[in-house]
């Protein structure tokens, strides 16, 4: 009964974990960005505790109505949707969804990092603990158990194959 226990807990962790490798590197490979939001400047559509990913783009596929990121300042990175772009001065004129008025600073071509495409609700939660300097300790150590994990339930199921062949004989 232990072992039905400690097996579907591994499998459910193991899923777990692959779904967020998933969620985190794999968009990676295509160009897109995984960033946690922070603040409710553009709730409800991207609510705070969330995961948005962002493809790089230049100025040139951005329209308005986007939702865009750019940097700030040096560690700050901001995601508001686009209410004008202006080709002449080669900005953006931003807002938050659930701000009441444009940002004071118009975002510059430069600035653009790329485009939201999408959005995971509540993982930027998991993401931001797995990024402080506890939350990777913990990440790896889960790694390394799930490993350990893995390689017991492999050593077992190989064990019980060579004495059912064994018995067979």
């Amino acid at each position: 009964m232990i072992k039905k226990i400690c097996d579907a807990g591994l499998s459910i962790f193991t899923l777990l974990f692959l779904a967020a490798a998933f969620l985190l590197l794999v968009p990676e490979l295509f160009g897109i960005r995984p960033m946690v939001v922070q603040s409710g400047s553009m709730e409800p559509s991207y609510p705070v505790g969330s995961v948005v990913y962002v493809k790089n783009c230049g100025a040139d596929e951005v329209e308005e109505g986007d939702v865009i990121s750019f940097c700030l300042s040096e560690n700050t990175v901001v995601t508001h949707r686009v209410v004008e772009k202006d080709e002449e001065n080669r900005c953006f004129y931003t807002k938050g969804d659930a701000n009441d008025r444009v940002d004071e600073k118009p975002v510059t071509y430069e600035a653009l990092i790329g485009r939201a495409v999408g959005v995971v609700p509540l993982l930027g939660y998991a993401v931001a603990g797995l990024w402080s300097s506890a939350g990777k300790g913990i990440g790896l150590a889960a790694a390394a158990l799930l490993l350990a994990g893995l390689l017991l339930r492999l050593t077992n199921e190989s064990g019980k194959d060579k004495k059912e062949t064994e018995h067979s004989r």
